[in-house]
């Protein structure tokens, strides 16, 4: 009997009497999801640009020291050339004063 009292409440319940929307409250969802989605990409992107700056000096900076010791290997190897031939020259001058001494 009770099952027969539940289905004729049942029919004659009129259309959407008893359902209540939850759309409102899936669109709330919805839009905080998105917001903090949005607000995360735009704190990713500040933190992309931020690191790329920072890589673009960084690359900078290396360049100029690259180029700063580059200078500083050529002057010791003209300074190691230039030794390398008094060393020589200073041999040559001791040879002969060895051999002025023999005579």
């Amino acid at each position: 009997d009770t099952d027969r009292q539940e289905v004729m409440a049942f029919l004659s319940a009129k259309d959407g009497d008893e359902y209540a929307p939850q759309s409102g409250e899936i669109s709330g969802i919805l839009q905080t999801i998105h917001d903090e989605m949005t607000k995360d990409q735009k704190d990713t992107v500040a933190t992309e640009e931020a690191a790329v700056k920072s890589f673009d000096e960084l690359i900078a900076a290396k360049k100029k020291e690259t180029a700063i010791l580059s200078k500083s290997i050529e002057s010791k190897l003209a300074r190691v050339s230039e030794t390398g031939i008094e060393i020589a020259s200073m041999k040559n001058e001791l040879g002969d004063a060895g051999e002025s001494n023999l005579e």
